[in-house]
């Protein structure tokens, strides 16, 4: 039979904490690069001079790329 149960270090941690903490992370971040392009495509539609339409395809852009990688 084999034992396919994480090892447990002497804290209790188990491997399966750390993978769970890592997807928290990584979903924490993606959303937080979405909050912070929504609020930076203002200023970069000022500088480099975007149409409306021109800012709504790099929003869409960048939000379909991350929804294809989650």
């Amino acid at each position: 039979m084999i034992n396919t149960a994480s090892p447990v270090s002497s804290t209790g941690w188990q491997r399966r904490h750390t993978v769970v903490l890592l997807c928290f992370l990584s979903t924490f971040i993606c959303y937080i690069d979405r909050v912070n392009i929504s609020v930076a495509i203002i200023p970069m539609a000022q500088e480099f001079g975007w149409s409306d339409s021109q800012r709504g395809l790099v929003i869409w852009q960048f939000f379909s790329t991350g929804e294809r990688i989650i």
